[in-house]
């Protein structure tokens, strides 16, 4: 009876407290059995007044906590206080990579063409969604025998498709007889959450290039000896975009850019259609071998659309 009286003064079922006693009990014996240290039965202990004021609690409230217990809050200690930005800092050198088997990559190449050292990096997309504000720049490059002549030293791209890529390239001009070195490349995108990523395309190093091509002055019927000399391939270009005119003057540009001497240069019309010539001539500076050019543009007069065979 005195028994039954106890129990009514907390208001609580006998059958559900004789419940959560054995659940209580079997709670301890668990815990208990996985107690190894004295440090660690302290906790234990901690844990298990915390299950049994809860048990209480459950029984006493009908599974309802006390709001005066909702808003208690149990200060941390000066040495555990979390550290601002961990988190956000985890994240983002996380997507930092260089792993090329991602579905965003970088890779580069480059070459000397001409007097010129052209770097390209190609930003392939093979995930299966957009990735906007992708943005490609130079990490570092050897300053001291390169000079970049490309106006900036990054490029933007407001977008990328999937299966798309873009190839931006950077322009050098060699400083000292010999260029050597390495070159490298970041790129930077946003996922379609929002995110930012960066990955590096692997460095691109530039040999030790010394025999760099001089202007070889010559008359044209002294060139025509020197062509049949010389080993010879052909290639044939062709573009929709351009008249005539427009590539023969960009063949030009080429040709000068190039550092070869141009030996001659020709245009004639005939039937609506143009036909031009350019000839140039450069040999290494060191070695002394030649380097000869033919570029023959044809194309339809004034319209687009044009072809040329170096």
């Amino acid at each position: 009876m005195a028994d039954l009286e106890a129990r009514s003064f907390f208001g609580v079922d006998v059958n559900t407290l004789e419940q959560s006693r054995v659940t209580c009990n079997r709670s301890v014996v668990l815990i208990l059995q996985y107690s190894v240290s004295p440090l660690a039965n302290i906790s234990f202990l901690l844990f298990i007044a915390f299950i049994v004021l809860t048990v209480i609690c459950f029984a006493r409230f009908g599974g309802r906590i006390p709001e005066e217990a909702v808003h208690m809050r149990v200060p941390l200690a000066p040495d555990r206080k979390p550290l601002l930005g961990a988190a956000h800092s985890r994240e983002a050198s996380g997507s930092y990579s260089r792993d090329e088997q991602g579905p965003v990559k970088a890779v580069r190449g480059g070459e000397f063409i001409g007097n010129r050292m052209r770097f390209k990096v190609k930003v392939l997309n093979e995930s299966d969604y957009t990735i906007t504000d992708v943005r490609v720049f130079l990490i570092s490059y050897p300053a001291e025998s390169l000079k970049l002549v490309t106006d900036h030293d990054d490029a933007s791209h407001s977008k990328i498709e999937p299966s798309g890529f873009r190839s931006p390239t950077f322009d050098f001009l060699p400083t000292h007889d010999c260029a050597q070195g390495e070159i490298r490349a970041g790129v930077s995108y946003i996922d379609r959450k929002g995110q930012p990523h960066t990955l590096s395309a692997k460095p691109f190093a530039i040999r030790s290039v010394c025999d760099l091509p001089i202007q070889n002055q010559i008359d044209p019927k002294e060139f025509a000896l020197r062509l049949r000399k010389l080993e010879c391939g052909e290639i044939v270009v062709k573009v929709t975009d351009w008249t005539p005119e427009e590539m023969y003057e960009k063949a030009l540009r080429i040709v000068e850019d190039a550092n070869f001497y141009e030996v001659e240069s020709s245009t004639k019309t005939a039937d609506g259609v143009i036909h031009a010539r350019i000839s140039g001539l450069a040999k290494g500076k060191y070695t002394g071998k030649s380097d000869a050019v033919e570029l023959y543009v044809t194309g339809p007069f004034g319209k687009e659309g044009a072809s040329c065979k170096i």
